[in-house]
């Protein structure tokens, strides 16, 4: 039997193991560093094995015939993505723990450009010298809000921030009891609204709250109204609040600007497609209020961002405020989201933009995905008593319209021995992981929400959880 030391002697250099034809890949995508260090890892397993005896020259010969294929294997999952891709078939469109809306391709563009060139970001090169970042966005938001200027922030937060900063610090700003909501993360609204610097001011009740609230709750004090969005919050019932035109007017009328948190980034009459409650940025403003702020990756379907628009009377000293620099985007953000903004003045929005084209889909062209998707699973060895279609709702998601809900088709799983929970988990475990639910002792996929061009590898890694 050969020792220990005749067989430490059979393992490759370092050098001569990356020397292997095939390690080039591996080199060319991950590295030297990164592939030497893999290499080096493996090589010491075997050394660790060697010295425990568990290794004959057969053995060990066969696993070193294995390094190359081992070392490529470490490397990629070392260098892996910190964030695993995901295919979305829970039927929430907008799905804040999946990163809300995937931009259009149009904006993926822009964004990849802007990381990897110089780019005139804040510099005039007619004039040669330091220019505005704000240039491109404020032409874009100037063609889809006539008579308004703009600005761009890190997220909706930091836009009601920075909002309330310049125009209510030590200075107080009305709200409605109703609108006091806690939203995802535990995020809640009178927080932001205290550290901003403004001194909150409740008026009205939980559930009603009329225009006379806000008039009796105005003095010298006073530096703004605000209407919050109730994101996931939904009030129905003996219900009623002060309408819009009546609190811009108030406003107004005491030479203080009324605010509104629009919050989903809706700018188009979604009623068409069966979605209801979800008044649009135009229609907003056009009912007077001053400045609206909103969220870029929900029904914008642009980057993380904060959006405001409103007349330069208001949003310009936002923009002259200190903190309008730490709550700035960097230049990939603007330039996906300048694209995204062109794409809704273009009127191709729901023809590129993936969350207005998801939210659009016919239920009969669901329904045709679904019946191929299901045949695909039979192929693959599924019984079909345990595949049905049904009727079932996909859900806006995102905060972006509470009540919003559109029909759609769904593909369930259920038979005889199959734990759906374990089901769900060998899915999420996958690559690319898969996010379902469980309803009804059935595992559920609703196709709205997976793009089409992933339906084939939706269903091979169905199947592979299946073990089919």
């Amino acid at each position: 039997m050969a020792s220990q030391a005749s067989l430490l002697r059979h393992l490759p250099a370092v050098e001569r193991l990356l020397a292997e034809p095939r390690l080039e890949a591996a080199l060319d995508l991950h590295g030297r560093v990164a592939v030497r260090d893999a290499a080096r890892r493996r090589l010491a397993a075997l050394r660790e094995e060697i010295r425990s005896g568990k290794l004959d020259l057969e053995l060990l010969t066969a696993k070193i015939a294995d390094l190359p294929g081992r070392v490529v294997a470490e490397v990629e999952e070392a260098c892996q993505a910190p964030y695993k891709r995901v295919i979305n078939a829970s039927g929430i469109l907008i799905h804040t723990n999946l990163g809300r809306s995937p931009l259009a391709l149009r904006a993926v563009a822009a964004a990849t450009r802007a990381a990897a060139e110089p780019l005139a970001l804040e510099y005039d090169l007619e004039e040669g010298r330091r220019g505005s970042r704000r240039g491109p966005v404020l032409e874009i938001l100037a063609k889809i809000f006539p008579d308004t200027t703009g600005l761009v922030v890190g997220n909706n937060a930091a836009a009601v921030l920075l909002a309330l900063n310049t125009w209510c610090r030590g200075r107080g700003v009305l709200i409605s009891r109703g609108e006091l909501v806690e939203i995802g993360g535990s995020f809640r609204v009178p927080e932001i609204l205290v550290r901003s610097g403004a001194v909150l001011k409740e008026v009205g009740t939980t559930n009603r709250t009329r225009i006379d609230d806000f008039r009796a709750g105005l003095n010298d004090s006073v530096g703004a109204i605000l209407r919050v969005h109730p994101s996931n919050f939904h009030q129905i019932g003996f219900t009623e609040q002060a309408g819009t035109r009546e609190l811009a007017e108030l406003a107004q009328a005491a030479g203080i600007p009324f605010m509104v948190d629009q919050g989903s980034g809706n700018l188009h009459d979604l009623t068409t497609i069966g979605i209801h409650h979800e008044p649009t940025v135009a229609s907003i403003l056009e009912a007077g209020a001053d400045v609206v702020t909103f969220s870029g990756d929900k029904l914008l379907g642009g980057p993380q961002a904060g959006l405001i628009v409103g007349g330069a009377t208001w949003v310009e000293p936002m923009a002259a405020n200190p903190m309008a620099r730490a709550l700035r985007p960097d230049k990939m953000i603007l330039a996906a989201m300048v694209e995204t903004l062109r794409l809704h003045e273009q009127g191709l929005a729901f023809a590129e933009i993936p969350v207005l084209r998801r939210l659009a889909l016919k239920v009969d062209a669901l329904r045709l995905r679904a019946e191929a998707f299901r045949h695909r699973l039979e192929t693959g060895g599924v019984p079909r008593g345990d595949l049905t279609l049904q009727e079932g709702i996909s859900r806006v998601g995102g905060g972006s319209a509470p009540a919003g809900h559109v029909a759609t088709v769904l593909v369930a799983l259920a038979g005889p021995g199959l734990s759906l929970d374990d089901l769900a988990a060998r899915l999420r475990a996958g690559t690319p992981a898969v996010v379902a639910r469980v309803s009804d002792n059935r595992l559920l996929l609703d196709l709205r929400t997976v793009d089409e061009s992933e339906d084939e590898i939706l269903a091979e890694a169905v199947l592979q959880a299946l073990g089919r």
